[in-house]
Parts: C-alpha cells; structure tokens; sequence
C-alpha cells in the first residue's frame, strides 16, 4: 500500500433476479477525505443502462463512479451505461445499525438502510478488482435487514431479492 484514496462509509443495497445476477442498485457514499476531496454521494441504478449519481460535488461523484462503483459486483451490467449526474444537497445520517440519505431539491431520494443482521465482519482485500487496476479495501461490514427507497427518478426494478449492507471506516488505497 503507497497510501489512501479514500476514507469514508459506503453503505449499500443491491436488488437480484433468482439466478442472484444484479438488477438494480443504490450505492451511498460519506466521503470524509479522498483525492478528489470530500462530500457525499448517492450512485442509482434502477435496472438497465441509466446510473444516477446525486452529490454534492461533480468531480467527486464522478471519482467515486469511475474509479470505484461502476468496478462493484453489485453494479455489473453488460454494456454501456448512460450516466446523469446531478449535483444536488445530499444529506447522511450514520447511526449503529441505520443509514439514512437523502437529497435535495429534486431529483429527490430517501434511502433507509437498516437493522444489524449479524455480527460485523472486519474486511481486507489487498488486491479488489476495479477494471484495469486493483486497490487495497478495508472496511467494517455490517449486513442489514430492512429499508426503503422513496424516489422522483424512475423507479427500479426490485427482482427477486435483495441484499444490504452498511460499510464504516471504509478505506481505499492504492
């Protein structure tokens, strides 16, 4: 490891069809330090090939997009995607065991993501997989049990299931 990326708190939905492929996600972000600064974020993908990021600041939701995000699991998708970016007031609340973003004016978006399904899980994977490159990631990983998602974007496609998690002390380094 050289040296950080970013600190912050990804917490994180992603709804499945039954073979468990993605179809949609929600992606939030409370950026306290990154190379491109700090700031807030929420990444929307209701299904297909449009991504919503909502920030406080282009340059960083555009940085957490195509350095990170885009490169999840959870956002896998074949092809292109038609990206709107809207800088907007995003707010983030960090509780034990509830997550709650919001933005304004519109596009508006609530997310509650919440309940500690179980024990935390302390992770570390010196080598993540983001396109071309790879970076260290350290986080703390809570999954969850429950949440919401009120929307004025299009609204997304739900699947067949879901899963959630809260992310803290979320590190990525180079």
């Amino acid at each position: 490891m050289t040296g950080p990326v970013l600190v912050g708190s990804n917490p994180g939905l992603v709804w499945h069809d039954a073979a468990e492929e993605p179809v949609a996600a929600v992606s939030v972000w409370d950026v306290q330090w990154s190379v491109r600064g700090a700031g807030r974020c929420v990444v929307y993908w209701p299904g297909g090939d449009e991504v919503h990021l909502l920030g406080t600041d282009a340059e960083l939701s555009t940085f957490l997009w195509e350095e990170l995000t885009r490169h999840f699991p959870e956002f896998r998708w074949p092809g292109e995607r038609e990206v709107r970016s809207h800088v907007v007031d995003v707010s983030v609340e960090l509780a034990p065991g509830l997550v709650t973003a919001r933005t304004r004016p519109a596009p508006s978006l609530t997310v509650e993501i919440a309940g500690l399904g179980t024990e935390p899980r302390l992770i570390h994977v010196t080598e993540f997989p983001l396109g071309e490159r790879c970076r260290e990631l350290r986080n703390v990983l809570f999954p969850v049990d429950r949440h919401r998602l009120d929307t004025s974007l299009p609204r997304l496609e739900t699947g067949a299931g879901w899963r959630g998690f809260i992310a803290l002390a979320e590190v990525w380094a180079d």
